[in-house]
């Protein structure tokens, strides 16, 4: 290396006790999170790069007859044929977007946000899966 230096970092591997604490402070936190989800009146949902529902969670979702996990594996697109609006913001969700708006599903109106999943270099995630959230 020409006019600079070069530093070695060992690290060392975390324990086991501190590995058993990270993955109880990881199921605390994710029991934490769908206890929120399940009880709080909102509908939440995320996408493959195919509009295909890999999560949809939610007490919103009584409102529309429907159950938590019902909608995983159908295609978004077969759901909702006929709502153009909500489609058009999938669509750019999709393509990296992020969108907002007031939608009405089956007589139901939602304060919509749709968010593209990014990974952790900010990048957009691989392009596995999009997280439209209607809340």
């Amino acid at each position: 290396m020409s006019g600079g230096s070069a530093r070695a970092t060992e690290q060392t591997p975390p324990s086991r006790r501190g590995v058993a604490r990270l993955a109880r402070d990881l199921a605390a936190s994710e029991q934490r999170w769908r206890t929120l989800v399940t009880h709080a009146p909102v509908v939440l949902f995320a996408l493959d790069s195919k509009g295909v529902i890999t999560v949809c969670e939610g007490l919103g979702l009584r409102t529309l007859g429907q159950s938590p996990g019902v909608a995983v594996g159908r295609s978004v697109f077969e759901i909702l044929p006929d709502n153009p609006t909500i489609l058009a913001h999938i669509r750019a969700a999709l393509a990296g977007e992020e969108r907002a708006g007031i939608v009405d599903v089956a007589g139901v109106v939602y304060d919509a946000r749709y968010t593209p999943m990014r990974g952790d270099d900010g990048g957009d995630g691989g392009g596995d899966e999009t997280s439209p959230s209607p809340a």
